[in-house]
């Protein structure tokens, strides 16, 4: 049986679970030309969360 958990990679939207109010923020941030800084301890999920802003249509349609 093969694990139905992704564990590893961005799988897509619709395997990422919450994190809506954080999502907006940070495609706001992007899409407006600022710097930030994702700063948590290790294994939080940042870079899957980057990932996943990346994917939003308001990023995909000015990159």
């Amino acid at each position: 049986m093969k694990n139905p958990f992704v564990t590893n990679g961005y799988a897509g939207p619709e395997y990422f679970c919450d994190r809506v109010e954080e999502t907006q923020h940070i495609t706001e941030m992007l899409t407006n030309e600022n710097n930030m800084a994702l700063i948590s301890p290790r294994r939080i999920g940042k870079t899957e969360l980057i990932n996943h802003c990346f994917a939003q249509p308001a990023i995909q349609k000015d990159y």
